[in-house]
């Protein structure tokens, strides 16, 4: 399925980018860019971790937990 590598990768952005977020001095322009490139990863991560659980094993479990994280 295609949803799986933009899951990945949007997961793997979201590590750099909050990594990124963290070190650099807050309030400064590196940090509100890796800050927001973080939110919009974990956005696409999220909802394509819930469009793959649909279906899946353990759906009951994997879709609210796509949508929490989504939320938080």
């Amino acid at each position: 399925m295609t949803l799986l590598p933009i899951h990945v990768f949007a997961a793997g952005l979201g590590l750099v980018s909050g990594t990124v977020a963290l070190f650099a001095a807050k309030g400064a322009r590196l940090h509100r860019k890796s800050g927001m490139l973080l939110v919009y990863a974990m956005l696409t991560m999220s909802a394509c971790a819930a469009v793959l659980a649909v279906g899946g094993a353990w759906a009951a479990v994997n879709i609210p937990a796509a949508l929490l994280t989504a939320y938080r």
